[in-house]
């Protein structure tokens, strides 16, 4: 069983390193990859705001 799972990790491991992702799908991702950290960084600036204020009020 155990040589089994090897030779099935075995393939896995081969046929990922045969994926070779097209440029646009990699720009595409980048893309989106940005965009998200980009949103998390308002996210982010508009919560020390408010903390900010809240902190000022009391």
């Amino acid at each position: 069983m155990n040589m089994l799972a090897a030779k099935a990790e075995m393939s896995v491991r081969t046929n990922l390193h045969e994926i070779k992702p097209s440029k646009s799908f990699v720009k595409f991702m980048a893309e989106r990859y940005f965009s998200e950290i980009s949103q998390l960084a308002k996210k982010q600036d508009e919560f020390s705001r408010r903390m900010a204020e809240m902190l000022l009020k009391e």
